[in-house]
């Protein structure tokens, strides 16, 4: 999803921006109060907002931190009931090791994969599954194949990355484009060494400027 690029506590979360096109300066602008526009939900900008720990010591930097992760909680929850494959992974990913690329292959047979992954986040596969949902052959020494649920926006401008740590693995697909909340799921075949006890999965946008 999108989400805050910031260094610090890296939970993610959906946020959702906008493109704002420059006005002609001979257009004449009318006052807001002339377009009639009401907010729907004035509340929603009566909570809480970003708190920058820059500075901050103390209790009053363990305030900023907690006031920041209820922020990261609401706009998680959001996005996980939108589309529950999401798994967001916490700040210690920053220190996780990323997979060889020619360990992880998108698959071709998406229909069936995702029907496959509906109850399970992974499954193992022997070499003849794993050919049949790539349309590739790979035998890797000391490695098995896993079918592994993921998440992307934009599949043609974007690109995928594994961590591994621990027994746990990390599945990310971030991509340009312009802002949205239609995830889509897909799957990959991932060669590893061990077969995760959990998988994080989330997709990201950066949008064009």
């Amino acid at each position: 999803m999108l989400h805050k690029a910031s260094i610090g506590p890296v939970l993610f979360f959906a946020l959702y921006g906008c493109t704002h096109t420059k006005a002609d300066d001979n257009q004449a602008v009318p006052p807001v109060a002339e377009l009639g526009i009401v907010d729907p939900d004035p509340s929603r900008d009566k909570g809480p907002e970003f708190c920058n720990p820059s500075g901050r010591l103390g209790d009053d930097l363990k305030r900023c931190h907690q006031q920041n992760e209820s922020l990261y909680k609401e706009f998680a929850e959001e996005a996980k009931r939108r589309e529950p494959w999401f798994n967001f992974a916490g700040d210690g990913w920053l220190q996780s090791q990323e997979l060889d690329g020619k360990f992880v292959v998108p698959v071709v047979s998406e229909s069936l994969a995702i029907a496959k992954l509906e109850k399970a986040q992974i499954i193992e596969l022997n070499d003849k599954e794993a050919e049949a949902f790539t349309g590739k052959t790979a035998q890797i020494a000391g490695r098995k194949p896993y079918l592994i649920r993921a998440l992307m926006y934009y599949k043609e401008n974007g690109h995928f990355a594994v961590f591994e740590k621990g027994q746990e693995i990390f599945v990310r697909h971030d991509s340009t484009g312009a802002a949205t909340q239609h995830e889509q799921r897909t799957a990959l075949v991932v060669y590893l060494t061990f077969k995760p006890t959990n998988v994080f999965i989330d997709c990201q946008i950066v949008e064009g400027i």
